[in-house]
């Protein structure tokens, strides 16, 4: 196909859409001819169509928040089905797999761990993956495509003669961005675990349920993905070379190790909230303890003064009180309420109540 203007106005949706397809504009493409074993960088959109025509050329689109009339001269260049560019215009896709007559559309995730403010933040990327060509689209740089492109420098002869094997380094570098995340989170349950038995507060319980939804976002993102990578070595994919298929075993492989540390970390935080509970219940059934031995104690002096209080004159009474009229009387009484509430204390004290 012959090179056309960069700036050429593009059709979207019945209606013309201006605007460049540079790399200024978050479009970058690498081309490795095998014959040649040589690897190309800062190829342009437009010969994107030729170099697929040649037959041992690998080509790697990539995309960063693209422009409408990139996605639709990529589209033109690509033979993409308008299908797929619609799940790309709408993010927030659940990670699948869907299977086209050249091409498979996969939607993938990568994780990062802002220590700032304890947060994780997960990032769509959108993959297109024809005979020769791979197609990435999202809206944040990924650290992890940098990386592969990087390994691909490095290893053109190995990464470069198929299209399995140069996925396969993209989505293992993807899901290893699970790891940090969940050893941040396994590193915290572990201090909120400690924090519990050292006084409880409300700040653990807002942490226990943090690292809960943290735990259940993570997981609503690896189990579709665990599934997308077990479509792509259940069928007869006839994109993807069969000596790849014990790679992405590997994928799959880490994807389970990953579950299950989330699982784990679930039990433990379940765990951590029945102690959280017990902890506090305990607490409060020492306070209640405390509480009732001193309201015991403090009834014992109210009922002596009560009674040496009731104002009844000794000589209207058939009973007499000589308390009344006796001069150590009022030393008395208080001798008796101290007598009392000492021997309350002591016994207390002596079953741990106090």
């Amino acid at each position: 196909m012959a090179q056309r203007d960069e700036h050429a106005t593009a059709v979207v949706n019945g209606e013309p859409v201006p605007g460049p397809a540079g790399p200024a504009d978050g479009v970058r493409v690498w081309a490795y001819h095998a014959g040649a074993a040589r690897l190309r960088e800062q190829v342009p959109l437009a010969e994107v169509s030729d170099l697929l025509a040649n037959g041992d050329t690998l080509v790697w689109v990539d995309l960063t928040a693209p422009h409408p009339a990139v996605l639709a001269r990529l589209e033109e260049e690509c033979r993409l089905h308008p299908l797929a560019i619609e799940d790309v215009r709408h993010a927030h896709q659940r990670p699948k797999v869907d299977e086209y007559a050249t091409f498979f559309f996969l939607v993938f995730y990568v994780a990062r761990y802002r220590a700032g403010d304890d947060a994780i933040d997960t990032d769509e990327v959108d993959l297109f993956i024809g005979e020769r060509y791979l197609i990435t689209v999202h809206q944040r740089p990924v650290a992890q495509i940098d990386e592969s492109v990087r390994r691909w420098r490095q290893n053109a002869a190995a990464l470069g003669h198929d299209i399995g094997a140069l996925l396969y380094a993209l989505l293992d570098s993807m899901v290893d961005s699970y790891f940090p995340v969940l050893d941040a989170i396994g590193d915290q349950v572990d201090e909120v675990q400690e924090a519990i038995f050292h006084g409880p507060s409300q700040a653990t319980l807002r942490t226990l349920a943090r690292l809960r939804r943290d735990l259940l976002q993570v997981r609503r993102v690896l189990a579709p993905e665990r599934e997308v990578v077990n479509t792509l070595l259940r069928r007869d994919q006839p994109i993807l070379p069969q000596s790849t298929a014990v790679y992405f075993h590997d994928i799959y492989d880490h994807l389970i190790r990953l579950i299950d540390t989330i699982d784990t970390h679930r039990d433990l935080l379940g765990t951590a909230t029945d102690s959280y509970l017990s902890v506090t219940s305990n607490n409060l059934n020492q306070i209640m303890k405390v509480l009732t031995g001193w309201s015991i104690i403090l009834m014992s002096a109210s009922l002596t003064a009560g009674i040496y209080g009731m104002n009844f004159s000794p000589d209207a009474s058939p009973f007499n009180m000589p308390e009344l009229r006796w001069y150590f009387g009022y030393p008395m009484a208080l001798l008796l309420m101290l007598a009392v509430g000492g021997l309350l204390y002591l016994n207390f004290r002596r079953r741990d109540w106090l």
